[in-house]
């Protein structure tokens, strides 16, 4: 029984550091943030540099479809549910394995990223 307690302790301190590792730690020098098509990381990703913005993901073929995202130490993702950076926003730091935790998932239409 108290190995069992163990086990599961274990699974819960050590597991969610297995599943953040897919995401990437480090981002080529000038990328604010990374964003990424499917959750977990996974997919096809767009790098966003300092200060970039983008009014309208439409033209782009990134409309509603970021799943998941990392923001650079010291910078600030901020994601829009309308295009020309209208509707609801959130402002994100750091990993964000799942965007639909958020009310984020797939309804991103436009982006800012700052550091």
């Amino acid at each position: 029984m108290m190995v069992s307690f163990y086990v599961l302790l274990l699974c819960g301190v050590l597991l969610p550091s297995f599943v953040v590792s897919d995401c990437p730690n480090e981002s080529p020098e000038g990328v604010c943030a990374e964003v990424f098509r499917d959750a977990g990381c996974e997919a096809d990703h767009l790098w966003l540099l300092y200060g970039e913005e983008t009014a309208d993901l439409k033209h782009t073929g990134w409309d509603d479809e970021i799943s998941s995202l990392v923001v650079r130490e010291g910078c600030t993702y901020s994601g829009y549910h309308d295009h020309e950076f209208g509707g609801e926003k959130k402002d994100f730091q750091g990993i964000h394995l799942n965007l639909k935790s958020d009310g984020f998932g797939d309804t991103i239409s436009s982006h800012t990223c700052y550091c």
